[in-house]
């Protein structure tokens, strides 16, 4: 569209996917209002609702595809639930963590100094959170001055990171994620979990 070409008119085909319903339940098995939901496949985000005041919600994916959900509650750690290809019978009954925890990833170079902040890619239990997603969880994916990234109210896992710096960088490694082996690997338990990540310092070239 430009000055010369103010309107334009496009045909868009659209598939009308599956709907699935679902209940979020927290950990006192009392249903959850007002849970934000995110349905995901293939690394991208392709819907998004709300849970109702009864904790239900119904969640458009696509057809033929498995996908997973990630429930973000108004408090507690979020949720993750995956849908199989074929939908179930019934409401979904999606359950959230009993007990938070939390991460600390601490960065430095091989010589023991801080790096300039930079962003991470988070896979968790084998799905890649498309950065929108991962935005809306509440989760510090960017290190700070100390070169420190922390993640609180997380559910326990597995959690694998890649570190970028731009958004090409992470569009790569989006597109390749699944044969990739993420640098930055680790098993949260529950409660408070550290880590450190050691990158190799750059060596200042000689004249």
């Amino acid at each position: 569209l430009d000055d010369n070409a103010r309107h334009r008119e496009l045909d868009v085909k659209v598939d009308a996917g599956r709907s699935i319903a679902i209940v979020v339940i927290d950990k006192e098995n009392d249903p959850v209002a007002n849970a934000q939901v995110f349905a995901v496949a293939d690394a991208k985000l392709r819907s998004r609702t709300t849970t109702d005041e009864d904790g239900r919600a119904t969640v458009a994916l696509p057809a033929g595809e498995a996908a997973t959900l990630f429930i973000v509650p108004e408090e507690g750690p979020f949720g993750v639930h995956r849908v199989a290809r074929e939908s179930e019978k019934g409401r979904m009954q999606v359950y959230l963590p009993r007990t938070p925890s939390s991460l600390l990833i601490r960065a430095q170079t091989t010589n023991g100094a801080t790096l300039p902040p930079f962003s991470l890619l988070m896979r968790f239990n084998g799905d890649l959170l498309p950065l929108a997603v991962a935005e809306e969880l509440g989760v510090q994916l960017m290190t700070d001055a100390n070169s420190e990234a922390r993640l609180e109210n997380i559910p326990t896992g597995s959690y694998e990171f890649w570190p970028y710096r731009t958004e090409s960088e992470a569009a790569s490694i989006i597109a390749a994620a699944t044969a990739l082996v993420a640098p930055i690997q680790v098993q949260v338990k529950t409660g408070e979990n550290k880590i450190a990540v050691t990158f190799a310092a750059k060596v200042a070239a000689r004249r």
